[in-house]
C-alpha cells in the first residue's frame, strides 16, 4: 500500500515549508510506527508514550505545546490528486480530482494577498481576508 505521509507545524519558526511524502508501507500500523520513530529522532526522546505533549490520534500524531503544534499525519495515497494544509490549525485536506484541487487552489486564491500563483508543485498561499494560510501539495502526476 502507499500512504502519504505528512508533516505540518504552526508554531515558532512557522513554517509554510510544510511537508508531503508517499511511502510504500505494508499497512496503517506500519505507517504510524515510521511516524513514531521519526517523531522520537526530532523530539529527542525515547518513549512517546509518556509524553504530555503528544496526542496519538487514528491517523495523527500531534506534538508540542499550547503555542506551538506540530503534526505528522498518514492517509493512503489511493485517489488522491493532491492535499491542501491549513497552515495555522495543521488541518489537512484530501483532494481526489484535479479539479477539485484546482477549486480550492482559486478560493485560497480570492482570499489571499498574492492574486497569481508561482509555478509549483507545493504553492503557499498567504491570507489576507481568510483566517488562515494554506499550502497544496499535488501528489498526483499522471
Amino acid at each position: 500500500m502507499e500512504f502519504i505521509i505528512v508533516k505540518t507545524w504552526n508554531g515558532e519558526g512557522y513554517s509554510f515549508l510544510n511537508t508531503a511524502e508517499v511511502k510504500l508501507l505494508a499497512s496503517k500500523y506500519d505507517a504510524q510506527q515510521l511516524i513514531v520513530s521519526k517523531l522520537i529522532s526530532k523530539l529527542q526522546i525515547n518513549d512517546i508514550s509518556n509524553s504530555e505533549r503528544i496526542e496519538i490520534t487514528e491517523g495523527c500524531i500531534e506534538y508540542g505545546d499550547s503555542y506551538n503544534r506540530g503534526t505528522y499525519q498518514w492517509f493512503q495515497k489511493d485517489g488522491v490528486y493532491g492535499i491542501e494544509i491549513i497552515c495555522n490549525t495543521n488541518d489537512v485536506i484530501i483532494h481526489k480530482t484535479k479539479q477539485d484541487y484546482e477549486s480550492a487552489i482559486q478560493t485560497a486564491l480570492s482570499q489571499s494577498y498574492d492574486k497569481e500563483l508561482e509555478d509549483s508543485d507545493s504553492p503557499f498561499i498567504a491570507a489576507f481576508e481568510g483566517d488562515y494560510d494554506y499550502q497544496f501539495v499535488r501528489i498526483d502526476f499522471n
